[in-house]
């Protein structure tokens, strides 16, 4: 019989600029194409969006281009310890997936190998 093993999900090793939120977080920042300003002030995130997009379209048999502008705030609210990363786009935002330190993960491993020390002869 084969040995059964405990498979992870393997984790990602690319780092990300971020902050986590709390009650001194203060920044005004714009992202280097300076469509996107955002101020951060007592778990306050504004962000201030302003660009300007062109299309090229076909229209009655001929080429034209129709240009888009875009100016919008959004007022967020974040809670203390939420992680906000930085995406050189559209500036900090909050990530899809728990965000985690080098330290935090390796402290996370270590328990998971101490958890699994135990279990495994049990699938001989």
């Amino acid at each position: 019989m084969e040995k059964v093993e405990y498979y992870t999900l393997k984790p990602s090793l690319k780092q990300y600029f971020g902050r986590k939120v709390n009650q001194s977080l203060k920044f005004d920042e714009w992202t280097e194409d300076k469509k996107v300003h955002q101020i951060m002030e007592n778990g306050i995130l504004t962000t201030i969006i302003k660009d300007t997009r062109k299309i090229k379209l076909l229209a009655d048999g001929k080429e034209t281009e129709i240009e888009s502008q875009e100016e919008s705030t959004i007022v967020q609210k974040i809670p203390t310890g939420v992680i906000l990363i930085w995406d050189e786009f559209q500036g900090y935002i909050i990530p899809q997936y728990q965000m985690a330190t080098l330290e935090e993960i390796e402290i996370e491993l270590k328990a998971m190998k101490e958890a699994y020390k135990g279990d495994k002869n049990d699938f001989n």
